[in-house]
Formats: C-alpha cells, structure tokens, sequence
C-alpha cells in the first residue's frame, strides 16, 4: 500500500454508537491513545449537534434508521483532505446512517430506502455540520450542487486541541506528494 494511504488510514479510529434511539454515545475506539485524546464529551457533543440540526431524521423517521455508527478523524495536516483545506477543520467525526430497505416514515417521493447517509461534524475553524445527501431528511432545502454546511458555533472547541505535524521534505525526492 501507498505510504501517503496507509497514514491516512492509520489516523481513522473507528466507534460504534451503542445506543442509537437515546442518543446515548457509550463508545468503543479501536485506539487507546486516540480515545485517550478524543473525550466522551466532545463525542457527545458531536452527536447533540447532529441530532439537534436533523431533527426529522432522528426523531420522525427513526424508525427507518437500520444502523448509525460514527468515524473520529484526526488530522495530522491538510494533506488530501477538503474538509481541512475547504472548512479549516483540523478534525472532524464521519456519521454514517444506513436507512432500511423498507421505510414506512420518510416520505416515498425521496426514494431514499436503502440509502447510506454520511455527515460530517467538525471544527475548530468554521464549525458545523455538513450534509453530504438527503438533507431534506433533516429538514434542511438542497444545494443545486455540493454539500450543504450547517453553522454550529458551539462546536469551536472540538478538535481545538489538534496540533498539525510539521511535513518533513525530503529535497531528493521526486514524489511530488
């Protein structure tokens, strides 16, 4: 694997949400040392910030939720993430949620049944929530194009305690990267 990949990769910790419908985040990292830096608050504060801003999702239709579970990326720069460069973000949390095949809430004319929905709560710079598809799930109008960023300045203290790695260059390497 490709060294620039495979440091991307090292950096996602993986934690399951537990307990769904009570929003509850009791959480499982599959890193000691990322858990250690990345509290329990700052996870549920992320995910209040979620819920809160896609009410119809998480309270309406959460019967056709199947499964939710939760990504904590911390960044050591900017290097291949838009998310850093475009927000400033220097860490952000990916939410997936996986939708039933069958929905009986979500209104059919979204045909959004089978769907998986990813959301990506960040900060410090420019914090928020970005929607990446169905953000009338959440009761929020579409973009013709793009993401749709919802401002949450409350979350400025999350990922406030990142310090981005200085890149070490190597003046005889030709890998542009």
């Amino acid at each position: 694997m490709n060294d620039k990949f495979a440091t991307l990769s090292k950096n996602w910790v993986s934690i399951f949400v537990l307990v769904l419908m009570g929003y509850t985040t009791t959480a499982i990292a599959e890193s000691a040392a990322n858990n250690n830096q990345h509290n329990q608050q700052k996870l549920d504060l992320a995910t209040s910030a979620l819920t809160s801003n896609c009410k119809p999702l998480f309270n309406q239709y959460k019967n056709d939720i199947d499964s939710f579970k939760v990504k904590i990326h911390e960044l050591k720069s900017c290097d291949f993430d838009y998310l850093c460069e475009d927000y400033g973000w220097k860490g952000y949390y990916t939410y997936t949620v996986k939708l039933k095949d069958s929905t009986k809430r979500i209104p059919k004319d979204l045909r959004a049944w089978g769907h998986s929905l990813f959301f990506n709560v960040g900060g410090p710079e420019n914090p928020g929530l970005i929607i990446k598809k169905f953000p009338q799930l959440c009761g929020i109008k579409p973009l013709k194009e793009g993401d749709v960023h919802v401002s949450i300045p409350s979350l400025k203290s999350l990922f406030d305690d990142v310090v981005f790695v200085p890149k070490k260059i190597d003046p005889n390497s030709t890998d542009p990267w």
